[in-house]
């Protein structure tokens, strides 16, 4: 989670949560606010991230949905598909969303002297040598025209193929993902995650972790030279608990601002993911970085998902009410549509959307907290592998996350 918050010299996002707050004002430059949000303004999206109003509707909460999440009214939900992804229904192209909010829809039908592979169309004769962005699965693939016949090949595990090249590269940035090119232009990085788009900021508007957004009233000096030449001397607080930021700008005003430090419990969901029940020298445990926790109040389901690179993880417990705690095992039947689902990214998973399915599982969920709490608990189980290669085992898996 990352907090936008104000001081003299600095900006404050301006996301439309309050259409009052990003209109104009008699003091201070065109386009600055005196206040942002309020704190009963429910969360919304801005892109792929949850805002939610903080600090007495002086600053924003932002927090990162991930890959594998999409943002839609104020809370990270999971894909319904890979966002972007293709694939073929004969001669149809089926395309998820840009969000991955909806499942796959057609896009276009292929002509009379076409066929759709890898989710795009090609002509049924093709030149030597060329070559074509398409889809295998969850996985990016490289088409390349071979002695009249298109042949495939799956770009490897942290990369997708640029249909400008085209060709498999490394990722560069995670999809959705916000950051800042200069003080006026913002960058979000593209849905091949291998380029970032930008952005340009409005009239009166600065770049602040990735978005455009308003100035602040009652800054001084001016506050056009707030950005040029300015030099921080940060020193811890003697309790731990603030910060003291000394100030420097190129004019030589100096303004020492005591900024207050919140720390919260890093999201935690680990686990192995081996050949055997128990754990080998060489093993090591999985750590998922894009992270979230949610219940679906209307299906009664705890999801809890993670996603790192291709490596992507699913926990369902279902019906549960909010804030059980228990253990919950697929031979007890206890919360009987409950499941663990995985995909790994080593394989052509053609048009299935997990490659790995656990037939035996035990899920205890230890802390199921309101909005804003902790969801904690451990996992196991055993995974069937659904292209038809040996099973795998969960093993000694924990997560400790914030619900959102």
């Amino acid at each position: 989670m990352r907090r936008l918050s104000p001081s003299h010299l600095a900006f404050i996002a301006c996301v439309g949560l309050a259409a009052a707050a990003c209109g104009g004002s008699d003091a201070g430059p065109p386009g600055s606010v005196a206040e942002l949000c309020k704190a009963t303004d429910a969360p919304s999206c801005t892109g792929n991230y949850v805002v939610k109003c903080a600090a007495g509707g002086k600053a924003y909460d932002l927090t990162f949905c991930g890959e594998s999440n999409f943002c839609a009214a104020g809370a990270c939900e999971p894909t319904k598909c890979t966002k972007g992804a293709r694939k073929c229904d004969g001669k149809k192209v089926l395309a998820c969303s840009d969000k991955g909010d909806s499942e796959f829809a057609l896009e276009k039908t292929c002509g009379a002297s076409e066929a759709c592979t890898a989710g795009v169309c090609v002509g049924n004769a093709c030149v030597e040598g060329d070559k074509r962005c398409g889809w295998s699965g969850d996985l990016a693939v490289l088409l390349e025209c071979k002695q009249g016949v298109w042949s495939q090949k799956t770009c490897g595990t942290g990369q997708g193929c640029d249909p400008g090249a085209p060709a498999c590269l490394a990722h560069v940035c995670k999809a959705g993902e916000r950051k800042c090119s200069s003080n006026t232009e913002a960058a979000e990085c593209a849905l091949t995650t291998l380029a970032w788009k930008s952005i340009a900021c409005g009239a009166g508007q600065g770049c602040y972790d990735g978005i455009c957004h308003a100035i602040v009233t009652g800054s001084e000096p001016d506050i056009a030279v707030a950005d040029a030449g300015v030099t921080d001397t940060t020193t811890p607080g003697t309790d731990g608990s603030a910060t003291e930021v000394t100030k420097v700008d190129s004019g030589g005003y100096k303004e020492t601002i005591t900024k207050d430090v919140q720390f919260e419990p890093l999201n935690v969901l680990k686990v192995y993911m081996i050949a055997t029940p128990n754990p080998g020298p060489g093993d090591t445990k999985l750590e998922y970085e894009f992270i979230a926790a949610n219940y679906r109040g209307n299906d009664k389901d705890l999801q809890v998902t993670g996603d790192v690179g291709l490596q992507k993880i699913e926990l369902h417990v279902t019906p549960i009410e909010e804030f059980q705690t228990g253990t919950f095992t697929a031979e007890g039947q206890e919360a009987p549509d409950s499941g663990i689902f995985a995909n790994d990214g080593s394989t052509d998973q053609t048009q299935m959307q997990w490659r790995w399915q656990a037939t035996d599982y035990t899920i205890t969920i230890t802390q199921f907290d309101d909005f804003g709490g902790r969801v904690k608990g451990t996992f196991s189980g055993k995974l069937k592998d659904n292209t038809g290669g040996p099973e795998l085992y969960l093993v000694e898996g924990i997560f400790d996350i914030q619900r959102k």
